[in-house]
């Protein structure tokens, strides 16, 4: 995110910042549209607490589930306002934002007449420093 927003001139920073009451929660996003003339939308979305660790109790990774949702809640918002062309941040776990991304915006459409079907969204990875856990959550 500190990337993307420095390549944008701190636009996203400066959303933000004026904003700083309706910063999302986890599971929660806003929108932000025409940030620059590459996307025509940005959603932001909230990722919980820091360093929330592992939950022995029930053997998950919460920062994972954590990236999880809030690819899967950042890639869903931005389907249902009829972007299909998705680019998703790995937040540093490209696999579980893959596998969040894409169960979200999964559809089985085969029962219903082609021309009834929603445009198939493409999702992509944000500075592929990860092209194989992408890969793999992807699958």
């Amino acid at each position: 995110a500190t990337k993307f927003n420095s390549e944008r001139g701190g636009k996203i920073d400066s959303i933000i910042s004026s904003n700083l009451d309706n910063l999302p929660p986890l599971g929660k996003a806003s929108i932000f549209r025409n940030v620059d003339d590459e996307y025509n939308a940005v959603a932001v979305v909230g990722l919980g607490k820091e360093e929330v660790g592992v939950n022995t109790l029930e053997m998950l990774d919460e920062c994972r589930e954590n990236i999880r949702i809030a690819a899967g809640i950042g890639a869903r918002m931005l389907y249902e306002v009829g972007i299909t062309q998705i680019i998703v941040e790995s937040f540093g776990q490209s696999e579980a934002a893959a596998e969040g991304a894409a169960l979200a915006i999964w559809k089985y459409d085969d029962h219903r007449d082609k021309e009834d079907r929603d445009p198939p969204a493409h999702l992509e990875l944000l500075y592929e420093e990860d092209k194989e856990g992408w890969e793999r959550g992807c699958v």
